[in-house]
């Protein structure tokens, strides 16, 4: 004996929507607790859109002065190796003067949350001494005279004491 069992098309139709359902919202929950933010108790933290672009900005402001801050090591070096190769030294001060562009690109193309604005205002303020150390590092790279020199390292210390103003700053130092 031989009994056909036959599942409504309704039903099946019904269990399909759930198991859709039931996935979307998993996947859901699973990029909600990937891209949220952590906070101190392991726990993810609910933000404003006012808290989350403040947050936002202040960890574009850290990597931003961390990598000005390698930056200006750089030119620090190059102006200390004054006997190295000069096509070498011309290399290393184009590199850098590259990443100093696109640090000021990338800085110009930022929405400032009005709160930062005074610190949007010195980080650009570093950029732009360091541009101008920049600038004279490679007029002493072309003309490698004793005033290239003390003027590129003049512009460089400038440039650094204002980068360590933007550190001091405390939405440098706390996390909201």
């Amino acid at each position: 004996m031989k009994y056909d069992v036959e599942i409504p098309k309704s039903s099946v139709n019904k269990l399909v929507r759930i198991l859709l359902l039931l996935t979307g919202v998993t996947g859901l929950i699973v990029l909600g607790y990937l891209y949220s933010p952590i906070g101190e108790n392991g726990m993810p933290r609910l933000l404003s859109p006012r808290l989350a672009q403040v947050t936002r900005y202040q960890h574009d402001a850290q990597r931003w002065t961390g990598e000005l801050n390698e930056i200006q090591n750089g030119f620090a070096d190059v102006l200390a190796n004054q006997g190295s190769d000069l096509l070498y030294m011309d290399s290393q001060a184009n590199t850098l003067n590259g990443r100093l562009a696109a640090l000021q690109t990338e800085l110009d193309g930022t929405k400032v949350p009005p709160s930062l604005g005074i610190l949007h205002d010195a980080i650009q303020e570093s950029i732009d001494q360091s541009m101008l150390a920049a600038s004279r590092t490679i007029a002493w790279i072309g003309e490698p005279t004793i005033d290239n020199h003390t003027s590129a390292l003049d512009a460089l210390t400038n440039a650094k004491s204002i980068l360590d103003r933007v550190y001091e700053n405390p939405w440098m130092q706390e996390q909201p």
